[in-house]
Formats: structure tokens, sequence, C-alpha cells
């Protein structure tokens, strides 16, 4: 006899499958670099693992360096540092704003909270517009947002990229 799986649950699988893969991005300042234990603490105060990358940046990063982090994470948080890399005052976007780009795992609207695949959590009442309709686990996407010694102060936008 021949087993099916229920549609809903390839569906499911098909889409875990494809949050294991994906590369996440996030844009940023570096508020303190620290090469001797090998750590980075961005201004809205996520620290970054300079262990996890899977070669060594090319570059010399300081403290106020806005840069571009693609890195991968599954459903225990960041994996690998797949770069880090130095970003141009042309690449900065409109306004000076930091920008993070993952996957949505879980978006509580009761809670008002979006946690990302590699468990950032964004309060969303910090945002100046409200989440965008439809918003769901399992989608990419753009988060723009104002942060500074304190952490982050308001998000400007958020975006779907894709569901």
């Amino acid at each position: 006899m021949k087993t099916q799986l229920p549609v809903p649950l390839i569906a499911a699988l098909l889409c875990v499958a494809s949050q294991a893969v994906a590369e996440d991005i996030t844009h940023g300042t570096i508020l303190a670099l620290d090469r001797k234990a090998g750590m980075m603490v961005m201004t809205d105060r996520t620290v970054w693992s300079l262990e996890a990358m899977k070669a060594p940046f090319s570059h010399e990063l300081k403290n106020g360096d806005r840069v571009e982090i693609r890195y991968e994470s599954d459903e225990e948080g960041v994996g690998e540092i797949n770069n880090i890399q130095l970003l141009p005052p042309a690449k900065i976007t409109t306004g000076g704003a930091d920008i993070s780009e993952g996957t949505v795992l879980v978006y509580d609207r009761k809670a008002n909270l979006v946690i990302l695949s590699d468990r950032t959590v964004w309060a969303l009442e910090l945002s100046k517009s409200p989440a965008p309709a439809g918003l769901k686990s399992g989608d990419r996407i753009r988060i723009e947002y104002e942060s500074d010694e304190e952490g982050i102060s308001s998000i400007y936008a958020i975006e779907i990229l894709s569901n």
C-alpha cells in the first residue's frame, strides 16, 4: 500500500527547507569592534561573533563604519557569516537608516512582535507605520530602522520581499 503525505505537510516541509538555506542580510553601523575577542557590536545592540566567519574579511573595519553582513540562519539562530562588506556612502539608504532582511519565523499580531529566523525580535510598537497587510511566517522581509547608542529607536518601514 502506498502512503501519501497530506498537501499541507508537504508545503510546510518545503517552506522549512527553503528557510534553512536562505541567506539573510543586515546593514548597520559598528558601535564597537573587538578583534581580540572576535566580537562586533552594532549600534542596534546586536552582537556578532567573528568566529562565525567562513573566511576572514580582507578590509579594515573600525567603529562607526556602516557594513552589510550576509549570513545564514536556521532554527537555532545565526550559523555562518558569509561576508562582511564595508558600505560606501553611495550604498547608504535614504536618511541613513539601518536595514535588516530576513525570513519571518513568527509574527504575533497580539504582542506586536516579529521574530526572524536568526532569532532577532522586532517590537513593532516602534514602527511609524503598521505592519504590511498579509504579513505571515515564511515571508522574506526588509526592515528599515534607526538606531543609536541605546538600541533601536524607531522602525521606518517593513516591506515584504517575497512570500
